[in-house]
């Protein structure tokens, strides 16, 4: 998934991760047109699936993402990740499970 944030850095992701109970396999910077920085971030965790860029991997669950997602909005707001505009968006899109 990509992350647009301002800022979120890497140690962020690995903690957030880790509160997610999930594990970061990949972490990549970018440049944003609308951010300070993007991040290419894929999870490991605990789904019966493999992931798509690892078949020696299972991927994250969604609750995984969700919480994972959800701790890194406490930190930026802002965040543009995936289908998700801002925080408020995350909100209204997963219907404030997490």
């Amino acid at each position: 998934m990509r992350i647009h944030t301002n800022t979120v850095d890497g140690s962020d992701i690995y903690a957030a991760a880790l509160h997610a109970n999930a594990r970061v396999f990949k972490l990549d910077d970018h440049g944003s047109r609308t951010h300070t920085v993007a991040f290419e971030v894929n999870l490991s965790g605990n789904s019966p699936r493999r992931t798509q860029n690892d078949r020696d991997r299972y991927a994250a669950t969604y609750e995984q993402w969700g919480i994972f997602l959800a701790r890194l909005y406490t930190i930026d707001p802002d965040i543009k990740a995936g289908p998700y505009k801002n925080a408020v968006d995350f909100k209204a899109q997963t219907h404030g499970a997490f």
